[in-house]
């Protein structure tokens, strides 16, 4: 397993939850989530987590800007709600701690979180916890 940095320093303020149900305040509802999004003003740095290929460049409703990082053996880190500025290209090979892009203004799905990262960590197509993968 690779091992994964922060990308940037906040608090988290939706955490994940892959078995409960969380409150999604911007939806009104409670769902599960398979990320944790991170306070964080917008224009702040976010940091690729581990040495890796930059896999995909993307936007969405949902998620905004969008850059998925490969960091092999099956492992994957999504860092969305990303700035226009995006820092890195599809292809790229990217060291723990470069620059990938900046925080942005949230989606309307995540507006009432604030500005902040939305951040996924995934094995085999699974989203784990970020916190435990950040731990060990």
């Amino acid at each position: 397993k690779p091992v994964f940095n922060w990308p940037l320093e906040g608090d988290i303020v939706m955490d994940f939850s892959s078995d409960a149900l969380v409150y999604d305040s911007t939806l009104d509802q409670y769902r599960t989530n398979d990320t944790i999004c991170i306070s964080a003003a917008k224009g702040t740095p976010v940091k690729a987590s581990s040495d890796g290929t930059v896999e995909s460049v993307s936007e969405s409703d949902e998620e905004g800007n969008t850059v998925t990082i490969f960091h092999g053996n099956g492992w994957r880190t999504t860092y969305g709600q990303l700035d226009d500025n995006i820092a890195v290209s599809q292809g790229d090979i990217v060291k723990a701690g470069d620059v990938i892009g900046t925080v942005g203004t949230p989606s309307k799905y995540g507006v009432a979180l604030g500005e902040h990262l939305s951040f996924e960590v995934s094995e085999n197509e699974t989203a784990i916890d970020p916190k435990v993968a950040l731990a060990e």
